[in-house]
């Protein structure tokens, strides 16, 4: 039996622009080509197609077509399921659905839809076998933040739909998204008037009528109306607090020297009686690229999907005696210690892991639950097994220095090779098995007390990792990333990751980014972009070179030869070499100053000098004095050699492109405070400023939202949790509209204020899509930064909180609780609060040196990542005042 559909949205345009439809049938254009709708006036749209063979499905999606450009609406798929339906004719009436409404933007996130909002379902319609005199309307209703035992109901004009009475209003089921119901309707009744309303589904009690004019369906005689809207209401202003702590930070009476998976129970058991809802955490994937502490920096992943072993409870795994009383023992010691011992710590969880999987002698391998974890996860368990073996028989996770035959695979040689290696991969499959049943107990725990859990997506991956040893074409090997100077770096920073290959990345629709995405969804409803200015342009920094000073972004437009020419700048040598005036040398190392420049360096045409070949990178002069070994060339102290040598080789003001070095240049970041700046002559000087305002602040800005307009739909599109997007440091102009526009959070910290000209931020001065909190990770607590430096606290002391006179010397506890309290009080949707700034308003809680609850030291790129809090989350639990501290501040700025 043939059908016909007739496509109805809504959608103001603008001249030149024109709505579209496509989907999975040819006669919506297969994806491929868009259909276009005619419109009717006054904003409505309408297309009419029948369909000769009908599928079970149909798939469909509205678009606006702009300039050959295609503007997708958002949110997933559209279904429709026309064989459903007895009737030949169906008119689906669909409400547009636009990224920046709450609906789709935030409200439908899996935070939001599965953690505070589980109303209950209602029974489904079935099609009466004889409609008689009947029309059939069915109602596909978005609606956020329905509590449990609450629900959404359809009232309206006709009896069949309530007659007006909300007591008679019919319930719509919940299937998990969306509200749904389908209901027959004597056609003598049509056209008729409805509205939606939320009930409470135990007292009868009417929660909310939704807001403006009544609804309207026209229907008719063998038509099958499917109406599909969101819930109208403007009062989306729901706030709530979360604690911040990363898992390794963790101490419990059942741990073994660092925080694990285990212990995030007792966290959220803590969090439900402080009364926050979100517990924020650090990347947890595995780390273990050298094998020493320096693996404890969360953000350097070895893999990006697999979890890291430290976080293992060992107990969970066996009932062993011997292994059980020796992990007692072990614990009790290294519990003792105020800090982590990452090295430790991973010796003696890695050889309890092998004691109990002999114990276990295969038989976790062979359930079913292994079974479905295996063929879910296979994509990327199978490389990074074979990966795992292969760094342990050769010694090295730097893949580059294994056999030839080794240091690029197909996946069909994966599959050989997990065989050939069998014993160690069947070992990493049953870590990983249990480090999985160990979070997902966590998540659904956290969900049953509706609490969420926030992940973090680093933006980078080591250069040692399987993802670039499986997947080289994705990354730029050549290229470090880093960021330019800040106020934690004046030297800039460098990450030490390979940039992204976006253009490669796109040929199969960032399909490395999806499959992450989607991995990290399964045990967490939010995840915060780390850098989140990498998805519209990344600090990009050649690998000869350690300074964040000599990156450049990447994208970007560089500055041309013409563009110098034009202003009468013509030695573009002078100003790409290593500027080295003799005369610098001599000041520097007076009567060695001969030698220096004998052994290092060349005499160039105009007078200057440049480094011989042997030293003409900053990596090359790092690797040569390191060589020295402290012994001293002619006397002289390699310490010396080393500043000054790199002082000069950073002495530049135009960066070569590397692709065409000849006619393209960056400027070098800070060009202003170079010797070989300050010795040009003020035209030129000028004229360079110019150019390098406009790099850096005018140029980028298309490219960048163009960029960014790309990227971020696809990392929204890829999971159901809310995005959160880390927005620190250089912000170009575009970066606020495009999150916004993608209601993506920004994140907002009150010592870095998003406007340069300010100090501080005032968390009253906060819009409502932001997470905003006093401290991070990556910078001193409060109590820390009271003490750094007595000007500004002065001043945030008399203009932030307020207050009169001098301000005392320490953080007092109400110091702490009021810098808390303005937070909580502030719009933004999220209050996230650092534990340790918790634990600074109970005095009997604080630390004696509040600098020891630093997490990161971003000025030092080989920091040792191991702070744990003071106390077990036992005590906290039991103290007699924390949790309800915290909960009356939560409580009463709204936030419960």
């Amino acid at each position: 039996m043939e059908k016909t559909i007739r496509f109805r949205t809504e959608y103001f345009t603008h001249p030149g622009e024109q709505i579209v439809l496509l989907g999975n049938h040819f006669r919506l254009g297969d994806w491929s080509k868009p259909i276009y709708m005619h419109w009717r006036g006054n904003g409505q749209w309408e297309i009419e197609i029948t369909l000769t063979k009908v599928p079970n499905v149909l798939e469909y999606k509205y678009g606006l077509l702009n300039d050959k450009n295609l503007i997708w609406e958002a949110g997933k798929n559209r279904q429709l399921h026309p064989r459903t339906t007895p009737l030949t004719f169906i008119e689906a009436i669909d409400t547009w659905k636009s990224d920046e409404s709450p609906e789709e933007g935030y409200l439908y996130t899996s935070l939001f839809k599965d953690i505070f909002s589980r109303p209950i379902a209602a029974t489904p319609f079935h099609y009466p076998e004889i409609l008689g005199a009947n029309t059939i309307v069915q109602f596909v209703l978005r609606a956020a933040l329905v509590e449990p035992h609450q629900s959404v109901y359809v009232c309206g004009s006709p009896g069949a739909l309530g007659g007006w009475s909300p007591s008679d209003a019919k319930l719509l089921q919940y299937n998990g998204t969306d509200f749904t119901g389908t209901f027959p309707v004597p056609l003598s009744a049509l056209p008729f008037d409805f509205k939606f309303l939320i009930k409470d589904t135990i007292t009868g009690r009417v929660i909310q009528w939704e807001e403006g004019a009544n609804r309207s369906v026209k229907g008719g005689n063998n038509i099958h109306t499917l109406y599909t809207s969101i819930f109208r209401r403007s009062n989306y202003d729901w706030r709530a607090a979360g604690v911040a702590v990363p898992v390794f930070s963790l101490r419990s009476e059942s741990g073994m020297g660092v925080g694990e998976f285990n212990d995030l129970k007792l966290l959220v058991d803590l969090s439900s009686r402080m009364g926050v809802k979100l517990i924020q955490l650090l990347p947890i994937n595995d780390t273990s690229c050298l094998n020493t502490w320096r693996d404890s920096y969360p953000y350097s992943a070895l893999s990006v999907f697999a979890l890291h072993p430290i976080y293992i409870h060992i107990p969970a795994l066996t009932r062993d005696p011997e292994i059980l009383q020796r992990a007692k023992l072990i614990s009790q010691t290294l519990n003792e210690l105020p800090l982590i011992d990452y090295e430790a710590v991973m010796k003696e969880k890695t050889d309890l892991l092998k004691a109990a999987y002999r114990v276990d002698d295969g038989e976790t391998l062979t359930t079913p639950e292994f079974a479905e974890y295996m063929e879910s996860n296979k994509v990327w368990l199978l490389p990074y097994a074979v990966f795992k073996a292969l760094s342990e028989k050769f010694g090295t996770t730097d893949y580059t220095c294994w056999p030839q035959a080794y240091r690029r695979v197909t996946l069909d040689e994966i599959n050989s090779l997990s065989q050939e290696f069998k014993s160690h991969c069947d070992f990493t499959y049953y870590t990983q098995f249990h480090l999985h049943l160990q979070l997902e107990d966590v998540a659904n725990y956290a969900k049953s007390h509706n609490v969420g859990i926030k992940g973090d997506l680093p933006i980078g991956v080591n250069l040692r990792s399987v993802d670039c040893w499986l997947n080289p074409h994705l990354f730029n090997v050549s290229m470090s990333t880093g960021a330019p100077p800040d106020q934690f770096s004046t030297d800039g920073q460098n990450w030490g990751f390979p940039t992204y290959n976006w253009e490669e990345m796109k040929k199969d629709g960032y399909k490395w980014w999806k499959l992450r995405l989607k991995q990290m969804g399964k045990y967490f409803q939010a995840f915060r972009i780390d850098h989140i200015l990498g998805f519209f342009r990344i600090w990009e920094i050649p690998r000869s070179f350690e300074s964040g000073l000599m990156g450049h972004f990447y994208p970007s437009i560089p500055i041309h030869r013409d563009e110098l020419s034009r202003r009468n700048i013509w030695d573009i040598e002078r100003l790409t070499v290593p500027y080295i005036p003799e005369e610098a040398i001599r000041g520097a190392f007076g009567d060695k100053a001969q030698y220096i420049l004998d052994v290092y360096l060349d005499r160039l045409p105009n007078g200057n000098y440049n480094f011989k070949d042997q030293y003409n990178t900053e990596r090359k002069i790092l690797d040569y004095l390191e060589g020295l070994k402290g012994v001293k060339p002619n006397d002289i102290d390699p310490v010396h050699i080393k500043n000054v040598f790199l002082y000069f080789i950073k002495n530049v003001v135009l960066l070569p492109q590397p692709e065409n070095p000849q006619d393209h240049f960056y400027p070098r970041i800070n060009m202003n405070k170079t010797l070989s700046y300050d010795h040009l002559d003020q035209p030129t000087q000028k004229h360079l400023w110019d150019l390098y305002l406009d790099y850096f602040y005018k140029r980028q800005e298309d490219l960048w939202r163009r960029i960014g307009e790309e990227r971020l739909p696809m990392m929204k599109m890829a999971s159901d949790m809310l995005v959160c997007g880390e927005d620190l440091g250089m912000l170009p102009d575009c970066i606020f509209p495009v999150m916004k526009k993608y209601s993506i959070l920004g994140l907002r910290v009150q010592r870095m204020p998003p406007d340069p000209k300010i100090a501080f931020a005032h968390p009253a001065d906060y819009s409502y899509m932001t997470v905003c909190t006093p401290s991070s990770h990556d910078c001193s607590t409060i109590r820390g930064w009271w003490e750094e430096d007595k000007a500004k606290t002065q001043e945030f002391y008399n203009s932030i909180l307020g207050e009169g006179g001098l301000a005392p010397p320490y953080c007092e506890p109400w110091i702490s609780r009021k810098i808390i309290e303005q937070h909580m009080w502030s719009p933004s949707m999220w209050a996230i609060f650092p534990i340790q700034d918790f634990f600074g308003i109970v005095s009997d809680l604080r630390v004696a040196d509040p600098k020891s609850e630093q997490i990161n030291d971003p000025s030092n790129p080989i920091h040792y990542w191991r702070y744990r809090i003071h106390l077990t989350l036992e005590d906290l639990i039991n103290h007699p005042t924390f949790s309800n501290d915290i909960r009356a501040l939560v409580t009463h700025s709204g936030r419960f």
